[in-house]
């Protein structure tokens, strides 16, 4: 996965997730929070609790790349929010992109000391 690769497509409304089409793998609540987190950015693209989530089960269905893409786009119109930069340095981590997480943790510590 490029640089280049993570930043195609960067509309986040433009990829929702549907419900998992193993309705056992997730728990009713989990499927009723991205369901909602769902109409929330329908409704709304800058929904930053929206954002999380979908980043969140994306990375939970093991799709990095477009996990990548909501939490990019999560830290474009909230850099603030807590926790974001450690998610991503975590998914950056998680396909081997350590320049990428490290950068991104030297930011959460700079949102968390201010």
């Amino acid at each position: 996965m490029t640089r280049a690769h993570l930043s195609t497509n960067m509309s986040p409304a433009r990829t929702l997730p549907a419900d998992s089409s193993n309705p056992t793998a997730f728990s009713d609540s989990t499927i009723e929070t991205v369901s909602l987190a769902r109409r929330r950015l329908e409704a709304n693209a800058a929904d930053a609790d929206a954002l999380l989530v979908i980043a969140m089960w994306y990375s939970l269905l093991g799709d990095p790349a477009t996990s990548l893409r909501f939490l990019h786009r999560l830290t474009q119109i909230r850099p603030e929010y807590p926790g974001v930069w450690r998610v991503k340095a975590q998914v950056y981590r998680e396909v081997g992109m350590e320049e990428m997480a490290a950068r991104c943790e030297e930011t959460a510590s700079q949102y968390d000391d201010g």
